[in-house]
């Protein structure tokens, strides 16, 4: 029994410690942040639509003013189908002031 607890090599807990308070302090880019260009497309060249429900007795949307106005902030383009909401009783207008596009 002894033999098998010597043979199995292990780290010590402060040397755990060491290890990963030094990566987390360690810088991996020279750049700063307001530097470094974003990747991929920019929000405003992307469109997000939200359809009208076609299922007979759906009375959900897959939007609400409220997450509308979240995407439209950073500066996406919305486009909300006339009557989206209006069975989960919102209207159009709502939408139009959250920053769609009906």
């Amino acid at each position: 029994k002894s033999g098998l607890r010597t043979s199995i090599p292990c780290l010590s807990r402060s040397r755990l410690t060491s290890t990963s308070s030094s990566l987390a302090t360690r810088s991996f880019s020279s750049k700063k942040e307001e530097d470094v260009k974003p990747k991929g497309i920019p929000y405003n060249k992307l469109t997000v639509g939200v359809p009208k429900e076609r299922f007979p007795l759906e009375k959900r949307v897959a939007a609400t003013p409220e997450s509308v106005s979240k995407l439209v902030k950073p500066g996406f383009n919305v486009l909300i189908e006339k009557g989206a909401g209006s069975s989960s009783y919102f209207s159009d207008a709502d939408y139009e002031s959250a920053g769609a596009k009906i």
